[in-house]
């Protein structure tokens, strides 16, 4: 209602006060009172040029892939490209579509085709270098992440995605300086602040993981995954009461948060709480059957409680999953013995 009420007013001042200005400028505009309507005009009128009607797609297309409507932006950027062939901002803007459905190799040949029309283009080589990340390419991701900050220092996004590589490919210290330029150059960047600290707990600094998952909560307190990765590392230094209340505030951001509700698992199992452990344990599998950890934890709480049939249930369930999980297959064996021993 209010965007039309502003639509209205819009025409109003446009029509009757002639304060319009030029569609193609209003189409390009941040303010979608005057975007929108400046763009479909534009799109309407078959007698604008191409090029012209290629940015009102292009912004048309943009406009989707804010709300989400990753299908309708991918088909309004095609629009612009079939118009204007060598629009490098467009096929930029869906290969960032085509990423966010999955479609690796489409976006990556969409950000290479935005390249050959503009080599000095940063954001593409950024998000190429993404999805190259995502596809586990670490080679080239790394190699156009580099390029992206070569054309532009100060490109805060480049820096974080480098992080994450380092840290997928196992070098925690080169990742915890990439976050950190990351934030020097965007000190609101949350999702680095976040990493940095995981990279932090890697190398055992404990103290400065929970500077980082402290600093990340500050800024978005909402953020479920800062919370639970706070929860491992007070776990890891055996403050189990604040990692139980940090799992907890995972739990209920994220209701179906199944690596927290296993982390809550353990935490009730170190604090000698076993019904609490198998009761988490058990929302961790109900959630995913496939969580062989959960089972075999929840069998090792069984033991403690002394319910041998169940942990036994539990490494068979531990060893359909995976039949080389030679400790369930010895866990089971022993709980075994001991239940036949007893009767």
């Amino acid at each position: 209602m209010t965007l039309l009420i502003s639509w209205i007013l819009y025409v109003i001042a446009c029509v009757w006060l002639g304060e319009c200005q030029d569609d193609v400028e209003d189409c390009k505009s941040d303010d979608l009172y005057r975007q929108i309507p400046a763009c479909e005009r534009i799109i309407d009128d078959l007698s604008e040029t191409p090029r012209h009607r290629a940015i009102a797609f292009n912004r048309r297309g943009e406009m989707y892939l804010v709300f989400r409507n990753r299908k309708r932006a991918i088909e309004e950027f095609s629009r612009a490209i079939e118009l204007v062939p060598d629009f490098a901002e467009a096929l930029n803007n869906r290969g960032i579509a085509l990423h966010a459905i999955g479609d690796l190799d489409h976006a990556i040949a969409d950000y290479s085709a935005a390249l050959q029309h503009h080599p000095r283009n940063a954001d593409a080589y950024n998000n190429r270098g993404f999805a190259y990340h995502d596809k586990k390419d670490y080679v080239r991701a790394m190699t156009d992440f580099k390029e992206a900050i070569r054309l532009n220092p100060n490109h805060s996004s480049a820096y974080y995605n480098m992080g994450n590589t380092f840290a997928a490919t196992g070098k925690p210290k080169l990742a915890i300086e990439a976050f950190g330029r990351s934030i020097r150059l965007n000190p609101k960047n949350f999702r680095a602040r976040n990493n940095r600290g995981l990279a932090h707990h890697e190398l055992r600094d404990f103290k400065w993981a929970l500077v980082d998952f402290n600093e990340t909560i500050d800024l978005e307190p909402r953020h479920d995954s800062a919370y639970f990765n706070r929860c491992r590392t007070y776990y890891a230094i055996t403050s189990y009461e604040r990692a139980l209340e940090d799992c907890t505030r995972a739990t209920s951001i994220d209701s179906r948060y199944v690596a927290a509700f296993s982390m809550r698992g353990l935490v009730q199992f170190q604090r000698g709480a076993y019904e609490a452990a198998v009761t988490d344990f058990s929302e961790a599998i109900w959630l995913d059957p496939h969580d062989s950890l959960s089972y075999y934890n929840r069998a090792l709480a069984y033991y403690r409680m002394r319910d041998l049939k169940r942990a036994i249930a539990d490494y068979e369930e531990v060893l359909k999953l995976d039949p080389n999980d030679a400790g369930a297959r010895h866990n089971r064996d022993e709980a075994a013995l001991e239940l036949n021993e007893s009767r």
